[in-house]
């Protein structure tokens, strides 16, 4: 007899025993929506080792057993359907590495739709993304990862995803990745180019170098509207509902700006993006996904980048 299909998976990297509990209702109350959704588990995952001052007087042989308990009770007190945690034990002076190495082994074993992290403050985020655990084990994580800012405001539903896109592999390999999880959410997905362009400088403002200027834009344009239309098929193809959209712009407003004030200005619910690192660079995560890492107000999907 043929068994029942398995529930999708939404990991939770959760800092059980150091962060507040008011920081992991935060991250639980961007969960739950999403899980509601997709029908889905959620899963904490933790990595036990010796370091963790909260377990100094539970006895070694009781301590994964005690933590279990604590992620289990966890998920009840924040409402959300339980998955059986996850809980790694690297072993006696592992260093961080070693600890992350096995959570992200974990996260491949255990294939969630994506991994939720959770940030602090605006202060500590360079210290979240450069060079602390969260950051060494995003570079390492085969699944994408789910970046919830503290300070972003947190949707009741997920029904508009604004997706960039540069027409990277990365980029491409993010979107066709991102349908499945729109398609459960019922979510309609913008499907964004950020064209940006130099103005023309005043000693070349003549009407004729203005029309060869403009004539050059709506080029480049049509010729990102025409990279645009495969994706656009796609989505339909796949039951999502899809918009797409090139946007002109300054050259002086970054990626990530353009980004974050569209999403703004439309009630996105969710930014999608591609980092454009590989896992033979851990850390070189891409300045516009960094950037809406820091500085997006509202929850930030991040793709794994291409390896090349």
């Amino acid at each position: 007899m043929p068994s029942a299909p398995r529930s999708p998976r939404l990991a939770w990297l959760v800092n059980l025993f150091d962060d507040p509990d008011a920081q992991h209702a935060h991250a639980a109350t961007a969960l739950r929506p999403l899980a509601n959704a997709l029908g889905a588990e959620v899963v904490p995952m933790f990595a036990l080792d010796d370091t963790v001052a909260a377990l100094a007087d539970i006895p070694e042989t009781e301590r994964h057993a005690y933590t279990r308990a604590r992620l289990i009770a966890l998920l009840g007190a924040n409402d959300l359907p339980a998955g059986e945690p996850v809980i790694v034990q690297p072993g006696a002076g592992s260093s961080q590495k070693e600890r992350v190495e096995r959570l992200a082994e974990a996260a491949r074993d255990l294939d969630p739709l994506f991994i939720a992290v959770h940030t602090h403050t605006y202060s500590a985020i360079d210290r979240f993304f450069i060079g602390s655990f969260s950051e060494k084990f995003f570079t390492r994580s085969p699944s994408p990862v789910l970046v919830l800012n503290p300070h972003a405001e947190l949707p009741t539903t997920y029904s508009t995803i604004a997706l960039a896109t540069d027409f990277s592999d990365s980029a491409t390999n993010a979107f066709h990745a991102l349908l499945p999880i729109a398609r459960g959410l019922g979510a309609h997905v913008l499907v964004q180019h950020q064209l940006s362009v130099r103005e023309l400088p005043l000693f070349m403002n003549s009407p004729a170098s203005r029309k060869q200027y403009d004539e050059e834009i709506e080029a480049e344009r049509q010729r990102a509207e025409e990279q645009l239309t495969p994706l656009r098929v796609a989505a339909e193809a796949a039951g999502v509902s899809v918009k797409t959209d090139v946007v002109v712009t300054s050259a002086s407003v970054s990626p990530g700006e353009g980004i974050e004030e569209r999403a703004a200005n439309q009630g996105v619910d969710l930014i999608a993006v591609a980092a454009h690192g590989d896992h033979k660079r851990p850390g070189n995560i891409g300045s516009t996904a960094l950037w809406l890492m820091r500085q997006a107000q509202r929850p930030v999907l991040v793709f794994p980048g291409v390896a090349r």
